[in-house]
């Protein structure tokens, strides 16, 4: 499991991105968001995820929002 922050994401457009712990630049599709959090997650979130390779490269499955204080940015 890694964990990051959202970069961006919009469910309308379907995608986004997570910065990742070690900087890296992850694609996140809607289908890989957790339910619950597809229309909680934005700028700036806490989050964990798996990752796996798709037609986009890396991507990341199974984001989960994170609650902030978990979460330490370095």
């Amino acid at each position: 499991m890694f964990t990051g922050t959202v970069k961006w994401f919009n469910p309308k457009a379907g995608y986004g991105h997570i910065k990742a712990e070690n900087g890296e630049d992850i694609y996140v599709h809607i289908s890989n968001v957790h339910p619950y959090d597809v229309l909680h997650i934005g700028e700036g979130d806490p989050v964990r995820f798996e990752l796996r390779y798709g037609i986009q490269g890396v991507e990341a499955r199974n984001v989960a929002k994170m609650p902030r204080n978990m979460f330490h940015s370095v």
